[in-house]
């Protein structure tokens, strides 16, 4: 067996352990969809806001290589409303390895999102269920102000009716409508 193959397993081998231990991964990768009352319920904070900055690192205890995502807040839904937040997403390149995770979410510097974040042991702001709580808001040519999600918009409001464009978008003012009414819900202790 050659030396890079050893060192590579020693790497990759405490890198899929520790992915296996996050709850978080467990959650998004269970095919269980989540609705947008059970993201609310998950998460300590909910803002609208745009990516400035993302750096990728080892964890502290060097097992697992994740990345930074800076926020600047334009808007706040549930938790501290600060005008800046740090997300701590699991996957990134660190030299020349990669951790790429199935069902992770992806940033780009610039782009306007909606994240669903719950502050773990360590006080980092993650997001529960991944690629399922992060919402990525574009206008279309028409000056329209739609929002989108890696997987259907279907999933997180199952049986409500809603007005989906071809593209699979939701208007954005019909999203932050239903999001403020079942924050409010979850404030007043509603069950959603």
């Amino acid at each position: 067996m050659s030396t890079l193959s050893v060192g590579w397993r020693r790497r990759a081998v405490p890198a899929v352990v520790a992915l296996l231990a996050l709850p978080e991964l467990a959650l998004a990768t269970s095919g269980s969809p989540q609705t947008l009352g059970a993201l609310t319920k998950a998460s300590t904070e909910i803002v609208r806001g745009t990516v400035v900055a993302r750096e990728s690192r080892w964890n502290d205890d060097k097992t697992l290589i994740v990345t930074d995502v800076v926020l600047e807040t334009t808007e706040n839904f549930k938790g501290e409303a600060a005008s800046r937040l740090t997300l701590e997403v699991v996957g990134g390149r660190v030299g020349d390895l990669v951790l790429d995770v199935v069902g992770g979410p992806s940033f780009t510097i610039g782009e306007d999102v909606v994240v669903f974040a719950a502050r773990g042991p360590n006080g980092r702001l993650r997001l529960p269920g991944l690629a399922q709580a992060k919402f990525t808001i574009e206008t279309d040519a028409d000056g329209k102000v739609w929002i989108r999600n890696q997987a259907s918009l279907d999933r997180f409001l199952p049986g409500e009716a809603k007005t989906l464009d071809a593209a699979g978008r939701l208007e954005w003012s019909e999203f932050r409508g239903r999001l403020t009414g079942i924050v409010e819900r979850h404030r007043e202790g509603g069950v959603q």
